[in-house]
Formats: C-alpha cells, sequence, structure tokens
C-alpha cells in the first residue's frame, strides 16, 4: 500500500515511514494529544481508497513522529520524520489544489467528503509546520509565517465549493469541522474551563480591549483610508463574534471557533498582515490570546505566546496608539501555561 505513494531512495524518511499501515497512521492520531477533528478524518478516510488523503495521513504520521521521537526534536530519527513529513507535504499540497480545481470544475463532484477531509488536514499540517519553523527561527516578519494562514483560508474555499456545487456534507463534518460560527449547548467536558487562568482573562478583560480597538480604529485609523479602516473593522467586528462566543462557552469546538477568525477576515486586511501593518498586527495580537487556550495541542504549541511576543518586538517604534493596545496581549504572556482542562 504505502509504495504506491513512496519509491525507495526518494528521501531518508523512506525506513521512518515505511511501515507505517493505515491503521498504525490513524492510531498515531488516536493518542492522547490528538483530537476529535484529526481522529475522524483518519479513522474515517485513510481507509477508504483515497490517495490524496492517504497522502495527507502519511504527513500528518511523519510529523507527529517527528514531535514525539526526541525531547529536542534533533535526533536522527526525529530528523528523518520530519523529512518524510516535508517530502509527503509537498505532494499532498500539490494534489490537494488539484482534487479542489477538479470540483470547483465539475470533475468528481461526488467526492465532497474527502475534499473537506484534505482541507482539514491542510489546516491541521499548517499549524504543525510553523511549529517547526517557529524552532528553526522563523518569525512574523518573515512570509513564511503566514503559510499557515492561506491553507487554512483553503478550508472555507472548499468548504464553500461544495455548497455551492449542492452537494450534502457528512454530519460529522457539520458538526465539528465547519468553517463558520456555529451556536450549539456546550457540552461541559469540552469547554476551556473557568478555572483556566487564561480562559479567566479573556473572559474578563474582552470587553475592554475590544472598545479599545474600536476607539483607536476611529480616532486614529481613518487615515489609512477608507478600504483600510473597512477591512480593520470587519476584523475586529469578527474577532468581538469569535470571542463572546467563546467565552459564553456556547460552541461545540473551541479551535473549530477560534479558527473560523482567520478564515473570514477580508482579503485586504490579509494582505495588511502579511505586509506587517501594525494596526492589522495589534488586532491579530488580541486573536494570538485565543491560541493560548489551546496551546496544549500539539500542532498549535507556543504560537499564541511567541506570536505577541513577535508583535511586541515589532511594533516597538510603531506610533503610540498601536503600542498602548498590546498591554492586553503583553499581559497574557505573564497569564500561566494552560491547566490540563479538556479541549476539543
Amino acid at each position: 500500500m504505502y509504495d504506491q505513494f513512496t519509491k525507495p531512495g526518494q528521501h531518508s524518511g523512506y525506513r521512518a515511514c515505511k511501515t507505517l499501515s493505515y491503521t498504525h497512521r490513524a492510531d498515531i492520531c488516536r493518542r492522547r494529544h490528538r483530537r476529535r477533528s484529526v481522529r475522524y478524518v483518519a479513522d474515517t478516510y485513510s481507509g477508504r481508497g483515497c490517495p490524496v488523503v492517504r497522502q495527507g495521513m502519511l504527513t500528518l504520521a511523519a510529523i507527529c513522529l517527528h514531535y514525539e521521537s526526541s525531547p529536542d526534536h534533533s535526533g536522527e530519527h526525529c530528523l528523518e520524520y520530519l523529512e518524510a513529513a516535508e517530502a509527503h507535504g509537498k505532494t499532498f499540497v500539490k494534489e490537494s489544489r488539484q482534487k479542489l480545481q477538479d470540483f470547483q470544475e465539475g470533475l468528481n463532484t461526488q467526492d465532497q467528503d474527502s475534499l473537506l477531509a484534505c482541507s482539514r488536514l491542510l489546516c491541521v499540517l499548517g499549524f504543525a509546520f510553523f511549529r517547526t519553523h517557529r524552532q528553526n527561527g522563523t518569525t512574523l516578519a518573515d512570509l513564511a509565517a503566514w503559510t499557515w494562514l492561506h491553507l487554512l483560508r483553503g478550508v472555507k474555499t472548499s468548504y464553500d465549493a461544495v455548497v455551492e456545487a449542492g452537494r450534502p456534507v457528512d454530519e460529522m463534518f457539520m458538526k465539528d469541522m465547519t468553517p463558520q460560527l456555529c451556536y450549539h449547548q456546550l457540552n461541559s467536558r469540552m469547554g476551556v474551563g473557568c478555572k483556566n487562568p487564561c480562559f479567566r482573562y479573556v473572559q474578563q478583560s474582552r470587553r475592554e480591549f475590544i472598545d479599545a480597538l474600536r476607539s483607536t480604529l476611529h480616532r486614529d485609523w481613518s487615515s489609512l483610508g477608507d478600504q483600510k479602516t473597512e477591512d480593520l473593522g470587519a476584523a475586529i467586528d469578527l474577532l468581538h463574534q469569535v470571542t463572546e462566543q467563546i467565552c459564553s462557552q456556547q460552541l461545540q469546538s473551541l479551535l473549530r471557533t477560534i479558527c473560523t477568525w482567520p478564515a473570514d477576515i477580508p482579503r485586504g486586511f490579509v494582505d495588511m498582515l502579511v505586509g506587517g501593518s501594525p494596526p492589522a498586527l495589534a488586532v491579530y495580537a488580541h486573536w494570538l490570546m485565543l491560541m493560548v487556550l489551546v496551546e496544549d495541542l500539539w500542532w498549535i504549541g507556543d504560537m499564541g505566546r511567541a506570536g505577541i511576543r513577535d508583535i511586541i518586538a515589532i511594533c516597538y517604534d510603531a506610533d503610540r496608539d498601536v503600542r498602548s493596545l498590546l498591554i492586553w496581549p503583553q499581559h497574557m504572556l505573564d497569564v500561566g501555561r494552560k491547566s490540563a482542562d479538556p479541549v476539543p
């Protein structure tokens, strides 16, 4: 089964992943660090005959083993797993894009479930590889730091293509993977936990920092031009919606709810982020406060805290209005690490 995707000698990680059967790859994703959405993709689709999804699962398996095989991620096998993940990942990205293009052009329109599975895998892998890039010195000043964002926005692109084609979406995808805000009665075991100091801080400070962002938008950022002001306003409004839903705990999946923000922010705001615009980075820093709530997920890690530190450094010489907005994210760095509450 493995040989149809990888030929001996393609990369030194071949030996590291050769023995990974489809069942083994699913088992890896069922370990204690793997959560429901990834488990569902692994259990449901890795054995349904979709070569592209299998390629994604090979990538996921290899990057998981990379993080688990050595405490400092520098051992010989650890590096082989990373090399294997990178090799399979390049193929997976290329084939996933082709799958989406074929679907949009009316080809393979019965294959909506594997298309959505690919998009979700790309999202998780984007976060996982960004964790590796941070360990290698990548900061938000580097273009490579935003690859995860483009991959995550592809989840919504794929979902919208399926909806536009009128294809039914699997119930589990609707429940756990829909890239939009959905209000559900919270199952208590899926909450962040009111005893979590990071959650309490977000809950207690959210109105203050949202009001500060909006006040600065109208008072100081209107000079940026109508389009940029509109994009900043839309990003702040969406951040408010996402934060309120999390704090109300009326959600089915914490991570999915957090990820609706980068999926829905305007394209113009994305361009401002990638271009290093201080106002956009200031808004982004407040979203990173939400990412601290899921820092125990293996593919997320320190993304929230590391990003906040990067923004504080980048905006050190920025205008006073931007620097004053960073007091809430900066305080988040001093809040204790997330407790062992379960994360959906």
